[in-house]
């Protein structure tokens, strides 16, 4: 039997050796589960997330569109395990280079998964919305983060998250005016709940100018216009009245939405061997919210206990890697791809290997790019990298039809949208960078650095100044 997943590491035996809960990974059409709970209690999770997902393709809501990619998510059955990482009872996410983004969450008995349906409304919504102002991107994603089905199978909208009522009860709302011309969605919970708030109550009491809201952002008019447009009676100034009479009344309506029972394949079920728990361990304690230096050199202990195992573990080689020298990380992620040719992420760390390389010049090697053009379609981030690739070779057309697939992908990702600023700047496509500006300030899965928002501002003084050292 598999060890708990937060056993010390460094001072126990190997996992496989100790009594403790095994660990499945069970792969649906949309999502791949990392969990400790028990088979059927894990299916049956699997299960709940495909059928969410579903509820969401019927209503058409938050956008009539499909997931196009599998979400990864781990479910930690003990809650002593999950407060190790982070003492946020919603969930949390664990972004780590050459991984896709993985949501993490207790196993709860209400069943809320609040985190997942949160991020997941960003994913559908981005699809069809992708300039979307900051205060209707997270409103819209509270509101639908605490979704449920109830005994008749209904799905059931518009609770009000406790956390961010008793912060509007606790704190002026922000200022409408504020909160309409938000560049960026503030990390402050007085941001959250007054988004939520607002989009609470124009779904409520204004469903048909919500609805022409969002039809005015997709046809891409200015925040300005399409408020004007779908809202000819309300305007701005009146706004801030509206919400505090709406939030006194206290009257926070749900709606009951029948939706079709959901059908789904069987999940794929594995076990997770040693090695494979190590280097999951190793992911998580990379990047949580509590995560420190001891958690760090815990992360590190893992990744090696997972190598002597299995020295070309995919996981455990994608968090080793990037952090050797340049001369041996292009050696070992040769060795990568060799044991794992069809896996995205061992050419997309070579392409990325062989780009630091003096020899190469910054370029893909010719069978680098031919691996990621195959593998392309698996990943979005396979595609950009791919991009990338085209962009140091001075193939423009090239670079900016493959980056522009990528975010079509995942549109609400920052660290897609920073690599295709980075493929513009190196283009110095200065112009589609500008206009690309307002979704990287706007982003906030994580936030873009001010630093790299800055240079990307300067496009136009970095191109002239390279054409002149040309």
């Amino acid at each position: 039997m598999a060890a708990g997943l937060l056993a010390c590491a460094s001072v126990t035996p190997a996992p496989e050796q100790q009594q403790g809960p095994t660990w499945l990974r069970l792969e649906s059409e949309h999502f791949v589960l990392y969990t400790d709970q028990r088979e059927p209690t894990a299916r049956d999770t699997i299960g709940t997330f495909e059928r969410l997902l579903d509820a969401y393709r019927q209503l058409g809501a938050p956008a009539q569109s499909q997931l196009p990619f599998k979400q990864d998510v781990a479910v930690l059955d003990r809650m002593t395990d999950y407060v190790a990482l982070s003492s946020d009872p919603r969930g949390f996410q664990v972004r780590v280079a050459a991984f896709e983004p993985l949501i993490v969450m207790p196993n709860v008995a209400s069943g809320q998964w609040a985190i997942l349906k949160h991020e997941l409304t960003h994913a559908i919504a981005y699809r069809s919305l992708a300039n979307q102002p900051p205060w209707f991107a997270e409103g819209l994603a509270v509101y639908f983060q605490t979704a449920y089905f109830d005994p008749e199978f209904r799905l059931v909208l518009g609770e009000a998250p406790r956390d961010l009522r008793d912060v509007l009860k606790s704190a002026i709302p922000e200022p409408a005016s504020t909160l309409l011309s938000a560049e960026s969605a503030q990390l402050r919970p007085q941001f959250y709940a007054s988004a939520w708030l607002l989009v609470h109550y124009l779904m409520s009491q204004h469903a048909d100018g919500f609805a022409k809201l969002r039809d005015g952002f997709e046809r891409g008019s200015s925040r300005d216009a399409a408020w004007t447009e779908a809202f000819p009676e309300l305007p701005v100034a009146q706004l801030d009245q509206e919400l505090t009479r709406y939030l006194a009344s206290a009257d926070f309506a749900s709606q009951f939405r029948p939706v079709e029972p959901h059908a789904s394949a069987p999940p794929r079920v594995t076990t997770l061997n040693g090695a494979d728990l190590h280097a999951l361990r190793a992911r998580l304690l990379s990047s949580c919210p509590k995560c420190g230096s001891e958690q760090f050199r815990d992360s590190t202990e893992n990744v090696e206990h997972a190598l002597r195992r299995d020295p070309n573990h995919l996981d455990a080689s994608l968090l080793h890697i990037p952090h050797l020298p340049g001369e041996k990380r292009l050696a070992a992620t040769h060795a990568l791809c060799e044991a794992h040719p069809k896996a995205w992420q061992a050419w997309a760390l070579l392409a990325l290997a062989e780009q630091s390389d003096p020899l190469l010049a910054g370029h893909c090697s010719p069978q680098t790019r031919a691996r990621l053009a195959a593998l392309r379609t698996d990943s979005a981030y396979a595609m950009m990298i791919s991009a990338v690739c085209h962009a140091a070779e001075g193939k423009t057309q090239e670079a900016l039809a493959t980056s522009e697939q990528a975010i079509r992908r995942k549109p609400a990702d920052s660290e897609l949208l920073t690599m295709q600023a980075g493929v513009l700047l190196a283009l110095h496509e200065c112009d589609a960078l500008h206009q690309l500006l307002p979704r990287l300030r706007s982003a906030a899965h994580p936030q873009v650095a001010p630093n790299l928002l800055s240079m990307f501002e300067a496009c136009n003084e970095i191109a002239e100044l390279h054409s002149h050292v040309r």
